[in-house]
């Protein structure tokens, strides 16, 4: 799968869905999500992906809930 039709796949309701159930808090899912795309737009786009959904899934875990990420350092040491 091409980069730009993995960022049209996990555009869809099904990682909205995953969003939350990782952070729990609508709000906070909704900022995982865009950071989620952000990261999808900078990938680099000459790869091949041949398991999307495992990639997809192991991005947002990483971001939800890895200390070290941006993600987590910006959103969710807060909280």
């Amino acid at each position: 799968m091409s980069c730009d039709e993995l960022i049209k796949y996990a555009s869809t309701e099904k990682y909205k869905a995953i969003c939350r159930n990782l952070v729990r808090n609508n709000e906070l899912a909704k900022d995982l999500f865009q950071e989620f795309l952000l990261i999808l737009l900078e990938y680099d786009k000459k790869k091949i992906i041949l398991q999307p959904d495992a990639f997809l899934f192991r991005i947002l875990k990483n971001m939800a809930c890895s200390s070290t990420s941006p993600f987590y350092q910006k959103y969710r040491k807060k909280n």
